[in-house]
This record gives structure tokens, C-alpha cells and sequence, in this order.
């Protein structure tokens, strides 16, 4: 990532620089109309929808990876589901 001409070894304190200089600005004295706290508000039930749904969406193939990983095999099977095995000696 260039950011001023120079090579930005990690993007993340660049970004978090520029944030906290845009956040202790000084007033703008600008008109922020009723609508846009409804825009906002809209905005953050949308992500936290899609966050839901993207959680939704790897926990199912985490548990189908899982279940593929960890089933038993016909050669690997466990002792106590295996009658010709007592394992009560």
C-alpha cells in the first residue's frame, strides 16, 4: 500500500492514523438533517444482519468440515460400539 509517495508496512496503523485525525477535527459547523440517524441506524441492523448470516454460513461448513474430519471409519472403529469386543474384563 503507498500512502504519501512511501510504502505503508502495515496498512492498518495508516488507517488507523487517518481515522484518528479525522475524529479530533475541528467543528465543521455543518447541518446534519433528522434523515441521516435513520440512515445510520438502518446501516448498523444491515451489518449486524449480514454479520449473523456470514457467522451462519462458516458455522455450517465448519461443522460439515468436522463432521467429514472426525467420522469413524470401518477399520477405525471405536471399542465400545464394537460387540465382539468386551471391555468390561
Amino acid at each position: 500500500m503507498v500512502y504519501g509517495g512511501q510504502q505503508v508496512r502495515n496498512p492498518f496503523l495508516a488507517a488507523g492514523i487517518t481515522l484518528l485525525g479525522m475524529s479530533v477535527s475541528r467543528d465543521a459547523h455543518a447541518y446534519i438533517d433528522p434523515g441521516t440517524g435513520t440512515i445510520l441506524i438502518q446501516w448498523l441492523f444491515g451489518l449486524a444482519i449480514a454479520g449473523l448470516g456470514a457467522i451462519t454460513l462458516y458455522w455450517q461448513r465448519a461443522k460439515q468440515y468436522l463432521s467429514r474430519r472426525f467420522r469413524p471409519t470401518a477399520s477405525g472403529r471405536d471399542m465400545a460400539d464394537d460387540p465382539e469386543i468386551d471391555t468390561n474384563e
